[in-house]
């Protein structure tokens, strides 16, 4: 008998494993025959005896035959891959045919692999933070911390599996051999959601074994917008309390935003109350040495002026206060910052009054009083102290000087004064505009701040001004007779002080007679009784004014006077042999006359014996009715002559006739000139007199007004006219428009000038017309666009040809009258005269020189005529 056992494993537990057994008995030799003979097989798995249901009889033939049993065996461990088992197989027949025992062997059996357990969720945090659906948008690549229960239920080894999914996507794989129940993981840039699952895996041999998925929240990137934080504001040191504007943040999941105002990290601001709470809207800082809510003190404020800089007496003061403004939804964080401007020098006022004296030592003392001369010695202004500005800044000093009646006047300026001692400074004649007057002044300061803040002293008291100059001396009415000489001297006093006195010292042997004082002037006779009529000097007085030696105490104020005496020597002589006293007249003889001279004769001076013709004419005639007669004698007249400086005019000078006036009292030039109540003439010695300017219409709307010269009319711009002039040939009845540059005709002025159209005849020859029209001349016109940039010159040629026809078609070469820069733009070439339209015309290889026409007759193909031809070309000129 043979028997096939086959066992197919149904079932495994950690302990346990279900096999399906199946046996099978064939006979081996059909020879024999097992009728009523049972076959009982049975095995042993394991620890487990399983007996099979008969086989039945095997009679001869009976084929095979089978029975299956399910077997459990225990005692397993969820490694166990093979069990042992023992077949064997009885018979009812008598003897061992058909029995089969203790066949072993061995059956594979599967490892098994419990399904682990993992339950909860996956908790996700941001560094020590545990996120709940959302996280920062600054994560950048920074990594999230992932972990979750551990699992329970494997037997085997434990793993797990981690997966995430973008945006409501497919779960992708991240890692699927993790060994703990905790990573991280950096979702990376450009991730909106992101979601996490994980599940164990149990492995035992090749078995797996996994758990169900757990999960995290779908967490969701916090998108915050970025606060604005401005300010119009300038801080001066007279405006410390300032408004910052702060606008709102958003995020995407509309959560509750915070807001903290600081200064700017790094900067030179300090915020009293930094990190304090704010909303949008208006923010309130109190830079006025404030202690509440935000607030900053002036050293503060000065330390953010300064900057980088240091404290000077130049320095402006000007910086920025920084501040930074942060927004947080408790997930991210957004910053703006703010600069406001500083400028506390602006308007710092000066700290204290200054104050301001006349010295002492700027007085002089006459007759027991004090005056002050500033032309010989400079007012002195002692200032008592430097002056500091509210920064710590010394001031400058602005002198001034009031005088009544008049603006005060600034002087000058002293320059930043440190010194606690103060500084002085003088003021002389030419500062105080001291000239010929004496002024009535007072003095006082402006401390000055570097940025021109100034603050006022008290006044001085008011004092005079006194000017000096040297007396002028003078000498009259010299007489010398025989044995004496005397003259009259006369000193007149040039100063705003009173009570001058002079000292006169006179030569050895001359006296000065007694004084006449009138008010500042002093009269006295200088004589000399005992000189020879020969006797002639140059004698000289010294005179000292008692101020102006108190002045100058060299004698560098006194006052020389030099008279020339003349030798006693009396003529009176008539040339031509006339009367002499003392001596015959000679040619160097002269007419001393004293006082008042009467002319007889009517008022007149005439010649007389001399100059022929003119012998007994009037050099000077009084007409007796308030007229007079100056006149020369035959020859030319001189008003004036090398000696004299300006001959000047009181009256017109008019013609002979009182009806033209020459030359008027303003100086106008008017000879051979010509003028009416409405017209204007140009005259010369040749030519009447031609109209140069008339004025033929008067209305309420003006003056109709025309200019003319009978010829031709040149009017010039810079040197045009005269240039002009010096070159111009075949001059005719023309107007003549002559200019250095362009010349330019505006039109609608009326509706004002923004209105005007301009034409203008430009420099380099081209006619700029208004709105872009352009006239076409005969062979050419110049046109500009409308940005006045692109400007081309169009060159036009006509020319006329003919062309001689064979064969009912012909050609000729044409060659233009100038050469255009390219090929012309375009070309008519038509047919001429009766024939014309007999004929079609067509241009050919056009050159900036020419082309060539090809005429052909319409219908005949045998014409032999000659046919004038019309080319009109048209192109860019060169």
């Amino acid at each position: 008998m043979l028997y096939t056992v086959t066992a197919s494993e149904t079932a495994r537990t950690a302990t346990s494993a279900t096999f399906s057994v199946t046996v099978k008995a064939s006979l081996s030799d059909q020879t024999y025959s097992y009728y009523n003979g049972h076959v009982y097989p049975k095995i042993k798995m394991g620890s487990v005896t399983v007996s099979f249901d008969t086989l039945g009889t095997f009679p001869k033939g009976a084929g095979t035959k089978s029975s299956t049993k399910s077997i459990t065996v225990t005692g397993l461990s969820s490694s166990t891959s093979s069990i042992s088992y023992t077949f064997s197989a009885t018979s009812e027949l008598s003897g061992s045919t058909g029995d089969v025992s203790g066949k072993s062997g061995t059956t594979s059996v599967s490892i098994y692999a419990t399904a682990p357990s993992l339950s909860g969720s996956i908790t996700v945090k941001d560094g020590s933070t545990t996120l709940g659906y959302t996280y920062r948008e600054n994560l950048g690549s920074s990594s999230l911390t992932l972990s979750w229960p551990n699992a329970t239920g494997y037997n085997g080894t434990l793993n797990y599996e981690l997966e995430r999914s973008i945006e409501g996507g497919d779960y992708i794989d991240i890692n699927n051999s993790l060994t703990s129940s905790s990573t991280t993981h950096a979702p990376g840039s450009g991730t909106d959601s992101i979601r996490y699952r994980a599940r164990a895996k149990n492995t035992v041999g090749s078995d797996v074994m996994y758990s169900d998925w757990i999960y995290s929240n779908v967490l969701k990137i916090n998108v915050l917008s970025s606060p604005s934080l401005t300010s119009s504001a300038s801080v001066t040191y007279n405006t410390r309390t300032f408004t910052l504007t702060l606008g709102g943040s958003s995020d995407n999941l509309n959560t509750t935003i915070t807001y903290t105002l600081t200064h700017k990290s790094g900067s030179k601001t300090v915020l009293g109350g930094s990190g304090g709470a704010v909303s949008p809207g208006n923010i309130t800082v109190n830079a006025n040495n404030g202690t509440s809510g935000f607030n900053l003190s002036l050293a503060q404020l000065k330390t953010a002026a300064l900057g980088s800089t240091t404290h000077s007496d130049t320095n402006p003061y000007k910086g920025v206060l920084e501040f930074t403004v942060t927004a947080s939804n408790g997930y991210s964080t957004k910053s703006s910052n703010v600069s406001v401007s500083i400028d506390l020098g602006k308007d710092a006022p000066v700290s204290t009054q200054p104050s301001v004296s006349i010295a002492s030592s700027s007085y002089y003392s006459i007759n027991s009083t004090n005056y002050l001369f500033p032309e010989f010695k400079s007012v002195s202004l002692a200032i008592a102290s430097n002056v500091q500005d509210a920064l710590g800044r010394n001031c400058s000093f602005d002198i001034v000087m009031k005088q009544t009646g008049l603006d005060s006047k600034t002087i000058k300026n002293t320059g930043i004064i440190s010194s606690t001692s103060g500084t002085t400074s003088t003021v002389n004649h030419t500062e105080a505009g001291l000239l010929t007057a004496k002024k009535n002044v007072s003095f006082y300061v402006k401390a000055k701040t570097y940025n021109g803040v100034t603050r006022s002293s008290a006044d001085t008291a008011s004092v005079d001004l006194h000017y000096y100059k040297k007396p002028s001396v003078t000498s009259t009415g010299l007489s010398r007779i025989s044995g004496s000489a005397s003259f009259t001297t006369k000193i007149t006093a040039n100063t705003s002080l009173s009570g001058s006195t002079n000292t006169t010292t006179v030569p050895s042997g001359w006296t000065k007679g007694t004084s006449t004082i009138s008010g500042t002037t002093e009269t006295y006779t200088v004589s000399d009784d005992g000189l020879a009529d020969s006797y002639t000097a140059k004698i000289t007085l010294v005179i000292r004014d008692s101020i102006g030696f108190i002045l100058k105490g060299d004698g560098t104020n006194d006052v020389s006077l030099s008279v020339t005496i003349p030798s006693f020597n009396p003529t009176f002589s008539v040339r031509e042999k006339g009367i002499g006293i003392n001596a015959f007249a000679t040619d160097n003889e002269k007419l001393n006359v004293g006082g008042n001279v009467t002319l007889s004769n009517n008022g007149t001076l005439k010649t007389r014996g001399i100059y022929g013709a003119y012998n007994d004419n009037s050099i000077l005639w009084d007409h007796l009715n308030g007229n007079v007669t100056l006149s020369a004698v035959g020859s030319d007249l001189y008003l004036g002559y090398t000696n004299t400086t300006k001959v000047r005019q009181y009256t017109g000078l008019w013609d002979r006739n009182a009806t033209q006036e020459i030359i008027s009292t303003a100086g106008d030039f008017r000879a051979k000139n010509k003028v009416t109540a409405n017209n204007y003439y140009l005259k010369d010695d040749v030519n009447s007199d031609r109209l140069f300017i008339s004025n033929y219409k008067n209305d309420a709307n003006g003056y109709g007004l025309s200019i003319g010269a009978g010829w031709e009319t040149v009017i010039g711009g810079g040197e045009g006219n005269t240039t002009y002039t010096a070159n111009a040939a075949n001059q005719m009845e023309q107007i003549i428009l002559a200019s250095d540059n362009g010349i330019k005709a505006l039109t609608n002025i009326q509706n004002g000038f923004a209105s005007r159209y301009e034409w203008i005849f430009q420099d380099d020859g081209i006619l700029k017309f208004p709105r872009n029209k352009f006239t076409t001349g005969y062979n050419m016109a110049s046109v500009r666009d409308g940005s006045g940039v692109h400007e081309d010159t169009i060159l036009i040629q006509n020319v006329a040809t003919s062309v001689t026809m064979s064969g009912g078609q012909g050609y000729v070469d044409v060659t233009f009258g100038a050469t255009f820069s390219a090929a012309p733009l375009w070309i008519l070439a038509t047919p001429k005269d009766s024939l014309s339209l007999d004929y079609t015309s067509s241009v050919y290889n056009p050159t900036t020189t020419g082309c060539r026409i090809y005429m052909k007759h319409i219908t005949s193909t045998t014409a032999t005529n000659t046919i004038n031809v019309q080319v009109v070309a048209c192109g860019k000129k060169t």
